[in-house]
């Protein structure tokens, strides 16, 4: 079942504005999540069930992010030549439970600050508003494989 906060986003009619509620959502959910994801991904590291576990978390991720990008794709909402998939890549990625732990860990930035960073990187690949995307990707990524070195 679709929660109401999903039902939200996927009502905006305004690609800026479905992305900025998009990011608000999931900074809100990975406020809730992160945390218990990196323990189960450590978990998943030795134990099956776990890896099971973390494999089906990130799956359901993924689908739930495809979802907003179905959505924003029929608002006229990716920029042309990226298809579906490629921004869901990158949507999955930028909202990675591990990405939010390094961006409010070790920076101590506060949960609350995120939405807008976060909306400002989905605008990059997603509405090609920046021209150093591929820069801002190679240091997200970067920030992914450290919090893994560390976790």
């Amino acid at each position: 079942m679709e929660q109401a906060e999903r039902r939200a986003v996927r009502a905006q009619t305004d690609p800026e504005r479905m992305i900025d509620a998009s990011s608000q959502d999931v900074s809100t959910l990975l406020g809730r999540a992160a945390t218990m994801l990196a323990v189960v991904r450590t978990a998943a590291e030795t134990e099956a069930e776990m890896r099971d576990l973390y494999v089906e978390l990130h799956a359901a991720r993924r689908r739930n992010l495809a979802r907003f990008v179905a959505g924003l794709a029929e608002i006229g909402g990716l920029r042309e030549g990226l298809d579906r998939e490629t921004a869901t890549s990158h949507v999955w990625s930028l909202g990675s439970p591990d990405l939010f732990l390094l961006w409010t860990g070790p920076t101590g930035r506060r949960p609350r600050s995120l939405p807008r960073m976060a909306c400002g990187r989905l605008e990059a690949p997603l509405r090609g508003h920046d021209t150093n995307f591929e820069w801002n990707q190679i240091v997200c990524q970067s920030a992914v494989v450290e919090s893994h070195k560390r976790g």
